[in-house]
């Protein structure tokens, strides 16, 4: 089973320094610029590649780059019930000519590995679970009422 995903990038209007600080709001908002990947059940274990510079983590200690993808991959496996035999490739990045912009790339992938792990995970349900939205981008029925029950 393949899965194509994408996450949006996201911008802060206001606060960006502020959510650093217990009850400070920000507002920030989702913009048209993706990440995307796909995710297969191949290989063994968990593995995820980053496409555009060619880093890559199959276990251990995952590199700079890949760390919050892969935490995120790990828990989502737990909370799913993944087997761990699964291939992420983010296909591109946020940056412009190799210069991170700020957009949230750690964020957007941490969200693309969660939706790649229970998209493919045999015991998250049916395909029901999910719903197809703008663009054909697979999202989570029903992690947030899931999440919020346990």
């Amino acid at each position: 089973m393949s899965v194509r995903l994408e996450a949006c990038a996201k911008v802060f209007l206001a606060g960006e320094y502020g959510v650093l600080e217990p009850r400070r709001p920000a507002l920030v908002v989702g913009i048209d610029r993706k990440l995307h990947a796909t995710a297969d059940r191949s290989g063994r274990g968990l593995r995820i590649v980053h496409a555009p510079t060619g880093v890559a983590w199959d276990g251990g200690a995952p590199p700079p780059e890949l760390r919050f993808a892969a935490r995120a991959a790990q828990l989502a496996m737990r909370f799913c019930g993944g087997a761990g035999d699964l291939s992420i490739v983010f296909e591109d990045d946020l940056a412009l000519d190799g210069r991170k912009l700020g957009l949230g790339g750690s964020a957007a992938a941490c969200v693309l590995a969660v939706r790649a792990v229970c998209a493919t995970s045999a015991s998250w349900g049916p395909p029901s679970t999910f719903w197809t939205g703008p663009n054909s981008t697979i999202q989570p029925r029903s992690i947030i009422a899931t999440r919020s029950e346990a």
